[in-house]
């Protein structure tokens, strides 16, 4: 006999969905806070960057990054055109604009 899951409607897969773009953040904001103050703002930036990217790849969602960081030097980012998410068949499409920490001069 196989194992039926009751079906999900959209509105608990949009929930679910919100609360891992909020869990994203979190991770974001927790995982650079050891850099604040350090006067370095790339480690800050790469903290942040590692912790939001690795959440995104957790998510079920086909997400295409449309508005990322800018290549300006060799810092951290995640960048135009990255695919974040598990892009599971039948997950939803996302694009996203994306900038993990606004102000890493601020953070340093």
């Amino acid at each position: 006999m196989a194992l039926r899951l009751p079906k999900q409607n959209y509105q608990d897969i949009e929930r679910v969905i919100e609360f891992d773009f909020v869990r994203a953040t979190e991770a974001a904001a927790l995982n650079s806070l050891r850099w604040l103050g350090r006067g370095d703002k790339e480690a800050a930036d790469a903290a942040a960057c590692d912790a939001m990217r690795g959440m995104f790849d957790l998510m079920n969602i086909c997400g295409e990054v449309v508005i990322g960081e800018g290549i300006k030097d060799d810092a951290p980012g995640i960048f135009k055109g990255e695919q974040l998410g598990t892009w599971y068949p039948g997950s939803p499409e996302f694009h996203i604009a994306i900038d993990p920490i606004d102000g890493t001069t601020n953070i340093s």
